[in-house]
Order: structure tokens, then sequence, then C-alpha cells
């Protein structure tokens, strides 16, 4: 749901919302849907009474006219095919759709051609919501001008008028999407920010645990706690400046120097060995090279699948599945450090035999053996 690097040059916005489901709008879907017995059994599911159980108090029972049962395994799914349609309302922008969060996005070289795709589509996007009773969250839609420093700072005015209806759209400089914070030149610098502060939190509580549990406890509660802080979506945030990344680092080297109860500025090197571990660094190719297996065996959505395109051979031989891929030519530093050039870049590099591999689980052990 991140505009792609490539583009990132040219002027882009962002508008971020969330959706209340109507359960009038819902049965007329499923009605469209069902016949028989499969509506009788939706019907019978999202009509009726609902209790709420409170600290041992129940509530009188109550008819369920909006939404669907809370925390319910069905409601999820429903919302999803209640708004599959929503992307087709608009006429200039791409929409991306995760549970409730929607992005739309459009890129154009001028200013004035980007906010008018962007009103119009919202437009559209108000009244297709209106048809099907859902409420756009204004307080939590939000735009944003992503572009290259340079490309920002040589434009006049970088604000951005986006409307709906009568109220004005908040234009920020970074916001968070998926657990993502992403701001307007795609350095992740804000990102990292965050990341650092929650990592060092974990870390200071791995340290006072240390002399209180066992060892193989505090290997586990540190892998729990803090490596997937690392990691989560470091394919997109791992490839930031080199002063950026170096603060993750240094991060990573304290948790080495906290789990083998070594001195503050012992060198890391023989601590990484001891605990297995690869630099952060050395992580991030390894879960970019996952990934890009993963796109090329259809393990992946459609977005990421068509990213990459083997370089064609005259005659097929016996090593064509190990082919490289077509490696994309970077005018922008911001596009070089994009998992679509790294990733092209990183695959290339691995061995045959690698590349090779007939499962995902035999690919990473063949890597990491070969690295």
């Amino acid at each position: 749901m991140i505009p792609s690097p490539e583009s990132s040059q040219r002027e882009h916005a962002r508008t971020a919302s969330l959706a209340r489901i109507d359960i009038i709008s819902l049965g007329a879907s499923i009605r469209d849907m069902t016949r028989g017995l499969e509506h009788q059994w939706f019907s019978a599911y999202l009509s009726g009474k609902q209790q709420v159980d409170f600290k041992n108090a129940i509530s009188d029972p109550l008819p369920v006219t909006v939404g669907v049962p809370q925390g319910s395994i069905l409601g999820p799914l429903l919302f999803i095919l209640f708004v599959n349609d929503m992307p087709e309302c608009t006429r200039h922008s791409s929409m991306d759709l995760y549970a409730d969060d929607t992005t739309m996005k459009t890129a154009h070289k001028h200013l004035a051609s980007v906010e008018q795709s962007l009103n119009e589509d919202l437009s559209s996007l108000t009244a297709w919501m209106a048809a099907n009773r859902l409420i756009l969250n204004l307080k939590k839609t939000v735009c944003m001008l992503i572009g290259t420093a340079q490309r920002l700072a040589s434009l006049p005015s970088t604000e951005l008028t986006i409307r709906v209806a009568e109220n004005s759209i908040e234009q920020v400089k970074s916001s968070k999407l998926l657990g993502v914070t992403v701001d307007e030149t795609l350095s992740w610098g804000d990102h990292i920010d965050q990341t650092c502060k929650k990592i060092s939190r974990k870390i200071g509580l791995v340290r006072h645990l240390r002399p209180v549990i066992p060892h193989r406890a505090l290997m586990s509660l540190y892998r729990a706690l803090v490596v997937p802080l690392f990691d989560y979506c470091d394919v997109v945030w791992g490839s930031a400046s080199d002063r950026l990344i170096t603060r993750v680092a240094r991060l990573q080297n304290r948790g080495a120097r906290v789990l083998t109860g070594a001195r503050r500025y012992s060198r890391v090197t023989p601590l990484y060995r001891k605990l297995n571990w690869k630099t952060f660094s050395e992580r991030v190719t390894f879960h970019k090279a996952v990934l890009v297996y993963k796109s090329l065996n259809g393990l992946t959505p459609d977005y990421l699948t068509t990213l990459f395109r083997q370089v064609q051979h005259q005659y097929r031989t016996r090593h064509v599945e190990s082919a490289a891929l077509q490696c994309p030519k970077p005018r922008l530093e911001c596009f070089r450090r994009s998992f679509r050039y790294s990733g092209v870049k990183i695959w290339n590099s691995l061995p045959s035999a690698v590349k090779q591999a007939n499962s995902l689980a035999q690919f990473k052990t063949k890597y990491l053996h070969s690295s």
C-alpha cells in the first residue's frame, strides 16, 4: 500500500479512511448474493437480539440494527465482501484495501492535477459510501504529498487543498499505515525513530529480568518482545540511509551484550557468533531474498508476483528456473534503495542451487547454509 519508489519523484497524495458498516446495507447485499438456505442462514446470523455481559451484569436483550456481532469470526469476511467493489468508484486514483484501512494514491507532474484527481475521486467515493450507507471518518482521514526532498523543495507550494463536501482534509508530513510510519520523502526516519524507542524500552526490560530468570527463558522473551520490532516490514524501511540503519544496528548490539552479560563496549562479533546471530543488514537481506522467492513462486499477492521478470533466454535450458531477473535502471537513490531494485540485485547474486529450492523451507535452509 506504499507508493512505488520508482514514482516517488512525482507528487503523490494519500488518504486513509475508516468506514462503519450498516446492517441494512449488508442485508441488501446478501440478498443479492445468496438464495434459499444460504440467505436464511445469513439472515439468522445477522438478525435477532443481543445481550452484553460486563462484570457479571447482563443487559436486557436489544435488537441488533447496525453492524455485525462484535468479535465474530464471520464479521471481517462480511465487511471485505461488502466493500470489495469500492475501488471501482474512482477514475484517477488507485485504491488499496486492507481490512478497514483504505489508501488512495495518484501521481502527476503538476500539483494542481493531483488535487483535482483526488478531489474528484473523493467526491465519487463519498457518493458510493452514501449509496451503501457508510460514513467516511473524517477525523482519521489525512492526505500527504510524497516526493524526493529535492522535488518538494523546488515546488512553489507543497500545500494540498483536498476537500470532502465542505470539510478540508488534514495534510500531514507522516502517517502510520498498517504499523509503518510513512513520511513525505520516504526516508523512513519517523518510523525508525519510533521503532528505536520501542526496542530500547523492551531491551531495558530484558536487562532488568536477566538476573532473575533462566537464560533460556530470557532468550525466548527477547525473541518474543524485541525481534519482531526489528523484523516487521524491514524489507521496506530496512534500506534507509546508513545513518538511520546504524541506530537500529546499535540497538541490536546492545541486545547481544544484554543477553550474554558482556560489558557495555565489548566487541559484538564474538557475541553474534555465540548467539548465532546475523547483523541487522544481513537479516534485511535475508528477508528480501525470501520475499523475492515467494514472489517468483506465486506465494504473494499479484502486485508482488508481477514485480519481477526473468531474463529471457533464446533457448530453454535446465537452469531456466534459476535465470537472472531483469534489473531496472535506477535514476534516483530512493529507487536504488527500494525493494524492487535491491531485491533483484540480491536474487541475482545467489547461487543457482539456492534459487532452485523446491520449497520455501528448503530455500531458507540453503540460503543460511550458503551465507
